[in-house]
């Protein structure tokens, strides 16, 4: 993460992610969870989202990859 990006400015991201999720627009979700991995590539929220989506999609082996780098 930079120094300029602290958790707090990515705490409503994570929010909007999360409100995208549980609505079941994962398409969105998808895109606010690549936002914030493009501002801090190992942001765990992010990470486990992103990895949950592509399971309930039947991207296994994509997700699992993912999970285990965290």
């Amino acid at each position: 993460m930079t120094k300029a990006v602290s958790r707090q400015t990515l705490k409503p991201m994570h929010k909007l992610a999360g409100d995208h999720y549980l609505a079941g627009r994962m398409n969105e979700a998808m895109d606010s969870y690549r936002q914030i991995l493009q501002i801090d590539a190992s942001d765990r929220i992010a990470l486990y989202g992103f990895s949950l989506i592509e399971l309930t999609e039947g991207q296994t082996k994509f997700a699992v990859v993912k999970v285990r780098g965290i």
